[in-house]
């Protein structure tokens, strides 16, 4: 692969709480999960990346990479040998893509992305926001 097709643009998320917070935030998420002993999908990597390139919205479309044993709710997908893609909206599962389909994952993002005048904007909207806001105010109480 050349390296003008490496994945620096995907943020690796470290652990439940990273996750949460990225959850938390406005726009699209694009979630790889892999296993530590095959790592990430090389095979789509530029196709995301045109699709980041043509997007040119960090804050309304982002790529993040999960190392499934690190995360506790993708510890079940841990010694898989096929990426499991996850796209979230605003904080809500929209889509799961198995494999390394770049097809699917780009229609997803396009069919998913947020309009300048969508509720995305809006993290009341957002049940992560929500609940992580809740949890925080009820431990703040104790």
């Amino acid at each position: 692969m050349p390296a003008a097709a490496t994945a620096e643009f995907f943020v690796e998320v470290e652990n439940s709480e990273a996750l949460e917070e990225k959850l938390c935030e406005k726009g699209l998420k694009v979630i790889e999960v892999y296993s530590d002993w095959c790592g990430p999908c090389k095979s789509t990597v530029e196709m995301l990346d045109q699709e980041r390139r043509e997007t040119d919205d960090p804050v309304s479309l982002q790529f993040l990479r999960c190392l499934a044993s690190s995360v506790e709710d993708f510890k079940e997908y841990d010694n898989r040998s096929q990426p499991l893609f996850y796209v979230y909206n605003n904080g809500e599962e929209v889509v799961q893509v198995e494999g390394p389909n770049g097809p699917a994952l780009i229609k997803a993002v396009k069919d998913n992305f947020p309009q300048p005048d969508a509720s995305v904007q809006d993290l009341e909207d957002n049940p992560k926001f929500c609940a992580r806001r809740e949890r925080l105010k009820n431990q703040s109480k104790d």
